[in-house]
């Protein structure tokens, strides 16, 4: 049996259509991502639109109770800034730095408007905020989990500056 063109030109088109189901769905959606931690705790997600790597995870604000080898447990609130270019349904972000270490993962569903994932986060902290003496201790959240949902934007109302990637900040103590 010869293969006709119409036959090949279908043969191919199948194939191409099998290559592009197999691909990775981008689902993520530009936005701020609201939403709350296993601890009750609050997470702000940031995704943008850049020209050179269309969508980018910039980084997430994240709040958590973590217990230190002293035995208390203390809050603790940081923002990290990131750069990951996103190109599936999933990403991940680590920094190390600045007494802070944390590890998060991202998996967006089909409609890109949720979040969810989890985290691990570590730090040495003072001993005692209030004392002079700078004595520290590792703290560790261990693993928590998280969901967020893309918040519409606020008309009038500009974006808050994201951070640079690598740049964290302790928010608050």
């Amino acid at each position: 049996m010869t293969t006709t063109p119409t036959r090949l030109a279908l043969a191919t088109l199948a194939a191409a259509a099998a290559t592009l189901v197999a691909l990775p769905a981008q689902a993520q959606q530009a936005g701020h991502y609201v939403g709350t931690t296993s601890q009750g705790l609050s997470i702000d997600i940031t995704v943008a639109q850049t020209d050179a790597d269309g969508l980018v995870l910039t980084g997430q604000t994240t709040q958590w109770n973590e217990d230190c080898k002293t035995g208390d447990t203390k809050f603790a609130w940081w923002g990290v800034g990131a750069y990951v270019p996103l190109t599936g349904r999933s990403a991940s972000q680590t920094y190390t730095g600045q007494s802070l270490y944390e590890k998060v993962f991202f998996h967006w569903n089909p409609a890109g408007d949720t979040v969810t994932g989890n985290f691990d986060n570590a730090e040495a902290t003072f001993v005692d905020v209030n004392a002079n003496h700078g004595k520290t201790e590792q703290c560790h959240s261990g693993k928590q989990t998280f969901t967020a949902t893309l918040q519409p934007p606020v008309a009038g109302v500009a974006p808050q500056p994201a951070m640079r990637a690598g740049e964290a900040r302790a928010v608050v103590r």
